[in-house]
């Protein structure tokens, strides 16, 4: 049986693992092996930044084709290495790195048909008072958790994750969002899909209620999407609606986009009685 002490457990042990991350990556940990001729983001040990296409990589150095020619990189002056996503050409004739969707297991607070891959992971604050942090376990199952931030709360959170199919435009996971404050548990259990890329996709779910641990109630859809409109900005939206009752929530904004950073500004709405344009809602996520 989960109890509030088992949930703060829960979330003590993600927080920690974030800190762990945190001394490791002073530790000068070694660094991803990534598919040749991917596009690869390097972080040198002076903080500058170099994009390009990955030539060669080993023990010693790393070779990138960037737009200023060939460079080799020793190792030793590399802090990190990732995939740097899509190379799109401007208008101007330049090429601009799109780094990967560092939020693409999430919507706003819903989940998206992916997963993290294994030792990955995010902490995340929304509207504030709520924060909660997941992790990879391996690369179709991820766990969370998460609470009030307020001190001396009960409420709690829990949020396993299993990735059914798994595949670049293609992803569909069951899950749950179980919590509870003192006695009172519930929450929904779920499955989901989502199609398309990272930065263009549509997201549909549905879920049941549950009472204790017992399913009840009327199912709960969800329909959702993201849209990437530029390097550091995507369109997201995100809505639920019951079984046969009108009642429904709508959540549309923008996601700001950083490499490991993310910020959502959104509006929420009721679908069956709207008021322009709703209620503001904002969270932030850090993914490492």
């Amino acid at each position: 049986m989960i109890t509030t002490v088992a949930g703060r457990r829960c979330l003590a042990l993600l927080f920690l693992s974030i800190l762990a991350t945190g001394v490791a990556s002073g530790q000068a940990p070694a660094l991803k092996s990534l598919p040749l001729h991917s596009n690869v983001a390097i972080r040198l040990s002076d903080g500058s930044l170099v994009y390009g296409s990955l030539e060669r990589q080993d023990a010693d150095s790393v070779v990138v084709v960037g737009a200023g020619g060939r460079h080799a990189y020793p190792t030793a002056a590399i802090r990190d290495l990732r995939a740097a996503g899509v190379a799109r050409v401007q208008a101007d004739g330049t090429t601009e790195f799109w780094y990967p969707n560092a939020n693409a297991t999430r919507l706003f607070f819903g989940p998206t048909g992916r997963t993290l891959n294994a030792g990955e992971g995010y902490f995340a604050d929304h509207e504030v008072i709520i924060a909660s942090a997941s992790v990879g376990i391996t690369d179709r199952v991820q766990f969370g958790a998460g609470t009030f931030i307020i001190p001396n709360s009960d409420f709690w959170f829990v949020m396993p994750k299993l990735g059914i199919i798994r595949s670049q435009d293609v992803n569909i996971s069951a899950g749950a969002l179980y919590g509870g404050i003192r006695d009172d548990r519930g929450g929904i259990g779920y499955v989901v899909g989502t199609f398309g890329s990272t930065d263009r996709s549509f997201t549909a779910g549905i879920g049941r209620g549950i009472s204790g641990a017992k399913v009840e109630g009327e199912p709960v859809f969800m329909l959702g999407g993201e849209a990437r409109v530029s390097r550091r900005a995507a369109l997201v939206t995100e809505n639920y609606f019951g079984a046969g009752t009108g009642e429904g929530l709508l959540m549309y904004g923008v996601r700001f986009l950083g490499e490991r950073f993310t910020v959502d500004l959104a509006m929420m709405n009721s679908a069956r009685d709207p008021v322009f344009p709703g209620m503001p809602y904002v969270d932030f996520v850090i993914k490492w």
